[in-house]
This record gives C-alpha cells, structure tokens and sequence, in this order.
C-alpha cells in the first residue's frame, strides 16, 4: 500500500484538529467535534490493517478535501454521493460505527459475523483479506489509539501514517 498520507490530530479546546497531508505537499483540514476523534482514529486501523485504497483516507488521498465529505449531499460531487462510493468505503463506515459502538458498549462477542451480515443486507463485498483474525488486529490496534489520543495532554498532537 502506497498511501503516504500524514494524518494528524491536534488535540485543542473547544474542538480537535484535524489534518491530512498528501505526499504532494496539498492538505486539508477541519475542526471535529470532540469524541470524532474515535472516528477517525477508527478509519485509520481498518483502513491501515486492511491496506485500503477507496475508503475514506484513500479518496483525500486522490485529491478530495475533508470539506468535500462533509456537504450535505445535494451540494457533493458525484463521485461522493452514497450511491456511488467505493464499496470498500461504505463496508468501511459499517465497521467503524461498530468499532464505536464497542467503544460506548463494551465487546462485541459476534463483532465479525455482525459485520458480515451488515454487507449481506446492504449488497456489500467485505474485502478479500477481511478475516476474523484481521478484527483483533484492528480492534487491539484501535483500542490502542483511543487509549493513546485519551491520554495526550492538551494542546499536543497525534501524528500516523497510511
């Protein structure tokens, strides 16, 4: 996988930054409201761990801005309405909003086989390398995160990679 995308979380009041960095130099960037930081940090462990390309930092990566994602529909590209999103980008979503379920809710015994029923109901390939072995990798490597962002002091950064 060759992203190279530098994403860093600036922990600030009232609201985290957020940027993300390409390897051309461009970037872009947002305030988040907090505990979106979770989200994020959600992205970048399925996105990493399953070497992602179409999901959500792979498509900032081709040249989209946070802002972009963030329009209300009628006001997006084509390219970022629902309909026409990479399915690896919606199967993405569905896997981070379960990460922050268990975040809020404690594990997820049937976390894998939830997902998958996820993708059946909504007509979605999980991908190739989606293993029950990858959602350990990926909740370990984002509890891990969460714990890290939580006890950063204030006015400090988060910086990865993907």
């Amino acid at each position: 996988m060759d992203l190279q995308l530098k994403i860093i979380l600036k922990k600030k009041l009232p609201q985290t930054i957020f940027e993300l960095h390409r390897k051309d130099k461009s970037f872009t960037f947002s305030k988040i409201h907090p505990g979106m930081e979770y989200h994020e940090l959600g992205h970048w462990a399925v996105e990493s761990i399953l070497q992602l390309q179409n999901s959500f930092y792979g498509l900032v990566n081709k040249g989209y801005n946070i802002e972009d994602f963030e329009k209300p529909r009628e006001q997006r590209v084509e390219a970022l309405l629902p309909k026409n999103l990479p399915s690896e980008s919606i199967f993405t979503e569905h896997y981070v909003n379960l990460l922050m379920t268990e975040l809020n809710s404690g594990k997820n015994k049937n976390f894998y086989t939830q997902l998958l029923s996820i993708c059946a109901e909504k007509n979605i390939n999980p991908p190739s390398n989606f293993t029950q072995q990858q959602v350990e990798k990926i909740r370990s490597t984002y509890e891990s995160k969460v714990k890290f962002w939580k006890e950063l002091p204030l006015g400090t950064e988060m910086i990865l990679w993907i």
